[in-house]
């Protein structure tokens, strides 16, 4: 099963409107936690790789110019499930110059996925996404572009979280290399 957006947005969101009341700590992206009430731990950061199907024209690369992608068709996760993702590779698109053509809006990463093996479309998605790789899906690096196309993984906590556990599992976390844990 691949995993869900909108639990990384459904949580993004929930922290803003309330806070951290049921978890001490949270492991999210980034994307829409820019909050006066929260405090937050980077862990990694991530590069997004375009996914294509094994029949796609540039499937048979390794790197892809961002600008290449102007006449595909995409697929992408459905806005409600996760705007900040959304948003994100829209912006990205439009500020190089793209005006993606988006054939399917589904809710689920597996969804997008099996779409895209489909060959449906397109899609860009983080790269920890690899671990589903199968024959029939390719994913590249985007090379070139006006922007950084990274997130960061973060540990997210409520500033006003006295648990002193927080602290010694943010000690811990400090100590890990996630560069060689993650895909």
């Amino acid at each position: 099963m691949y995993p869900s957006f909108a639990a990384a947005s459904a949580l993004s969101i929930y922290l803003k409107s309330r806070g951290v009341l049921l978890a001490t700590l949270a492991f999210t992206m980034s994307l829409g936690l820019q909050y006066e009430n929260m405090d937050y731990l980077t862990l990694y950061s991530e590069t997004f790789c375009l996914i294509v199907n094994q029949d796609h024209p540039l499937a048979k690369r390794e790197k892809v110019q961002i600008s290449e992608l102007s006449s595909d068709s995409f697929v992408f996760i459905d806005r409600n499930e996760s705007p900040y993702v959304y948003d994100y590779l829209l912006a990205l698109l439009t500020n190089n110059g793209i005006s993606p053509n988006i054939v399917s809006q589904p809710e689920r990463i597996d969804t997008v996925l099996l779409l895209v093996e489909a060959g449906v479309g397109i899609t860009v998605m983080p790269k920890h996404l690899i671990v589903y790789e199968n024959p029939a899906l390719r994913f590249l690096e985007i090379e070139g572009g006006n922007e950084d196309i990274t997130i960061d993984i973060v540990a997210t906590w409520k500033k006003t979280n006295l648990n002193p556990t927080i602290s010694l599992f943010l000690k811990e976390l400090n100590t890990l290399n996630f560069e060689q844990i993650v895909p």
